[in-house]
Order: structure tokens, then C-alpha cells, then sequence
């Protein structure tokens, strides 16, 4: 059974419940019957999966690249 956030329509009060597609739970706080199904919140990442840490150098892999000699790839 999926994990579904519900709002009740009566008092307001969210909560989350494992309930088959399509039932709707009484609210554990006043009881009442007329629970709403909410949309799921979801995180979003902005930054590009392939983009160097910021604490890193231009190349992505030494930390100190912009220091004479910091860049282990300098040849």
C-alpha cells in the first residue's frame, strides 16, 4: 500500500496514511470523514549533475588549480 499525504476538509489538520488507491481515512484528529488526497511535494535540483563543486578548480578535480602548481594535470 502507497503512503499518501491527506488534508481534512473539516479542521485542516495534514497527516499521512498507507491506504489503497482510492480510500479516504477518517482524520486522526477530529474524526471527520472528509479527508482530501494532497499532491505530493517533490525536491528539485537546479544544478547540473556534471558541474565541478564549487570548491573546486576550473578542471573539477584540484581544489587549488588556480595556484601556480596547485593543478595536479599542469604539466
Amino acid at each position: 500500500m502507497p503512503l499518501f499525504v491527506f488534508e481534512c476538509s473539516l479542521c485542516h489538520h495534514r497527516f499521512e496514511e498507507l491506504v489503497r488507491a482510492g480510500e479516504r481515512p477518517p482524520c486522526p484528529q477530529c474524526g471527520g470523514k472528509e479527508s482530501e488526497r494532497q499532491l505530493p511535494r517533490v525536491a528539485v535540483q537546479s544544478a547540473s549533475r556534471n558541474a565541478p563543486d564549487p570548491g573546486m578548480g576550473p578542471c573539477g578535480s584540484c581544489p587549488e588549480a588556480d595556484r601556480p602548481g596547485g593543478c595536479r594535470f599542469e604539466g
